[in-house]
Order: structure tokens, then sequence, then C-alpha cells
């Protein structure tokens, strides 16, 4: 294996002409280094929040390999989204969080919510 991932359509901002909305798909990616004594499968807990209101949560195997780093991707699928707003997204571990994005789910015409929006570029 080549242990690269391509990432198309990364977005910050999702513009949306009408409420409620389901994203029919969705994906969280992370890596994580989990220090020198990390090793083997721990339990993770990932939460889905629309404006700090719980609307998915599942716990996450996490496998750390010997050199204790661990990728995680997750494929969602059916998010629920009311109201415009903060679209957080969110991995712990017992000991704390290691891991946090948050879309803006802006309200716009419907002629706004079909232009092309440039994703944001990560490095």
């Amino acid at each position: 294996t080549t242990n690269r991932l391509t990432i198309v359509n990364v977005m910050d901002v999702l513009p949306v002409s009408s409420f409620p909305l389901l994203i029919p798909n969705m994906c969280f990616i992370c890596s994580i280094e989990g220090g020198k004594d990390a090793e083997g499968m721990v339990k993770g807990f990932f939460q889905i929040l629309s404006n700090d209101v719980l609307v998915g949560a599942t716990d996450v195997p996490i496998n750390f390999t010997e050199n204790a780093l661990a990728r995680i991707v997750l494929n969602l699928q059916g998010i629920p989204v009311r109201n415009p707003g903060n679209l957080m997204c969110r991995l712990t571990l017992p000991s704390g969080l290691l891991a946090e994005t948050s879309i803006q789910v802006l309200s716009v015409g419907p002629k706004e919510a079909m232009q092309t929006i440039t994703p944001a570029t990560h490095s």
C-alpha cells in the first residue's frame, strides 16, 4: 500500500437554501499521535452536534500502531441539520479531546446555494 489518501471537496462552509437538510454523506478524517505509551486498541467516542445539539454519536475503535500513530476515517450518512449555524464533529478518548472540526451552515437563497464554492485549502 502507498499509505496515501486523496481528499476532494473539503468544505468549511455549506450554503443551504432550505431547512431542514439531510446531508447524505460526509467523511471525518484525522491522524492521531498517541505518545510513547500508546499502542493497541482503545475506544474513542465520536459526536456530531448542530448548534450544540447532539444529532449523532457512536463509539469508534482506534488502533494505535507500534509507532503510536492512528488514522481514523469515518464515513457518515444521513446527518440531519435543522437550522443554519455550526455543525461540529468531535472525537474524544477517555483521556480527553483528540480532534474537532466545524462547518458553518449558512442560509442562502436558492440562486446562491447553486453556485460553486471554492473549497478551503488545507495543508
